[in-house]
């Protein structure tokens, strides 16, 4: 399983537990990029994503 991102500007990929534990912060430079979650356990965690021109992208993956 993995989540694709696709964006024109580069950013920080961050993936956050309920407890808000960061699990993953990955740097995406590449436009068209996939970051695996096959490795989060059940749960429901917290993504976000911020290009460096200050645009934020957040959202849920529930995993079950």
């Amino acid at each position: 399983m993995k989540i694709n991102i696709q964006s024109v500007e580069s950013g920080i990929f961050e993936i956050v537990d309920v407890a808000g534990n960061i699990i993953l912060q990955s740097v995406i430079r590449n436009p068209h990029s996939a970051i695996p979650i096959n490795y989060l356990s059940p749960g429901i965690y917290i993504y976000k994503f911020a290009d460096k021109k200050g645009g934020i992208a957040r959202g849920k993956i529930i995993i079950q």
